[in-house]
């Protein structure tokens, strides 16, 4: 495992952008296979969003778009990934009807492919703006199809505990006794999550830096 692996895995935003980005210029010095630059073109996109420099992640993501585009590829994991993460961008940006747009597009092809784990994790991210959106009937569908991936398809308890939480706070305003069950679930999984972290100093790193963790703890406390 390389040591920007190391920090994004314990949630180390700051030092995983320094590290990234190090990376990524000594691989413009060595001229490294495409292949290897739209890996560290991730590292870096990933590292400002996770920093809120969405500027600056959109670049980098644009940039492994490009990447493909120039490869031939129509269809591979890391470009789906920063085709979602562009359109999480545009939720930020409060771009609501482009996002949905944008991830309705990446959905479909996710589906005709049978990825169950990113379909999962764009209906977890197109909730919020149908939400916005005022889309209840679409944002119903979707939390229905959301649950029988759920219900089919093995996911760990960080992975259930992010997709039960983005469920519950949509529907906050809409179906309090649905959205206080997903809770309790996103808080169940949260739990289980937290017992593989021993050390208090590596839990304590998380819950300051995840997320999911912060806006549940922050709710319950």
């Amino acid at each position: 495992m390389s040591i920007g692996s190391v920090f994004h895995d314990s949630y180390q935003y700051t030092e995983f952008s320094r590290v990234s980005k190090i990376a990524l210029n000594n691989a413009y010095k060595l001229n490294s296979p495409i292949e290897n630059v739209i890996s560290l073109y991730t590292h870096v996109a990933t590292s400002y969003y996770n920093l809120e420099e969405y500027d600056s992640s959109k670049v980098y993501y644009n940039k492994i778009l490009d990447g493909f585009d120039e490869m031939g590829y129509s269809i591979n994991v890391v470009k789906s990934r920063a085709e979602l993460y562009l359109g999480m961008i545009k939720i930020k940006e409060e771009k609501y009807l482009e996002a949905v747009q944008d991830l309705d597009k990446l959905l479909n092809i996710l589906e005709d492919n049978q990825d169950t784990l990113h379909s999962l994790l764009v209906l977890s991210k197109i909730l919020e703006p149908l939400k916005e959106l005022n889309k209840i009937d679409h944002l119903n569908t979707q939390i229905d199809k959301m649950e029988l991936f759920i219900n089919n398809y093995k996911l760990n308890s960080e992975e259930l505990m992010e997709f039960y939480w983005s469920i519950s706070k949509v529907l906050r305003q809409i179906d309090v006794n649905k959205s206080e069950y997903y809770k309790n679930m996103a808080i169940e999984n949260m739990d289980i999550f937290l017992k593989q972290y021993i050390s208090l100093k590596d839990k304590e790193l998380i819950k300051s830096n995840h997320e999911t963790l912060k806006e549940i703890n922050f709710i319950i406390n």
